[in-house]
């Protein structure tokens, strides 16, 4: 019965590292850093991002940043070197790098090519319940 258990307690403590990093995302993260918040090894942080994510753990902190860069792209007018720093990046260099790695463009050509399509977006916007014709 033990042994039921124990997958869903690794699993909802793995959840957790996830959330942690989803919520610490802006700021400077390492694997060492978010494996000591767990009190683990890195080498065994990373084991569970390959087992549960099939991915690194920098990998995974990457692409929540990268995430949260294109909506900080089509959502206000900060230039990629300020969002670069907001998001922790070491150098702007260093982020346009994963930028593109990630996205296959340039944030500048992201921001371009995207956020007329962003504001019709049926994710951000609101549904907006369409008026009852109505028979006088």
């Amino acid at each position: 019965m033990t042994s039921l258990k124990e997958p869903h307690k690794s699993t909802s403590r793995f959840e957790l590292i996830k959330n942690w990093i989803r919520i610490h995302s802006h700021e400077k993260l390492t694997v060492d850093k978010v494996a000591n918040v767990f009190q683990m090894t890195p080498v065994y942080l990373t084991q569970l991002f390959r087992t549960n994510e099939g991915t690194t753990t920098i990998h995974f902190i990457n692409a929540i940043k990268i995430k949260q860069a294109q909506e900080l792209l089509l959502t206000t007018d900060k230039p990629v070197k300020e969002i670069a720093y907001d998001l922790s990046f070491s150098n702007e260099k260093y982020f346009l790098r994963v930028f593109k790695q990630l996205t296959s463009v340039t944030p500048t050509n992201f921001r371009n090519s995207y956020s007329k399509t962003y504001l019709n977006n049926i994710d951000v916007d609101p549904d907006i319940p369409k008026p009852h014709k109505t028979t006088e």
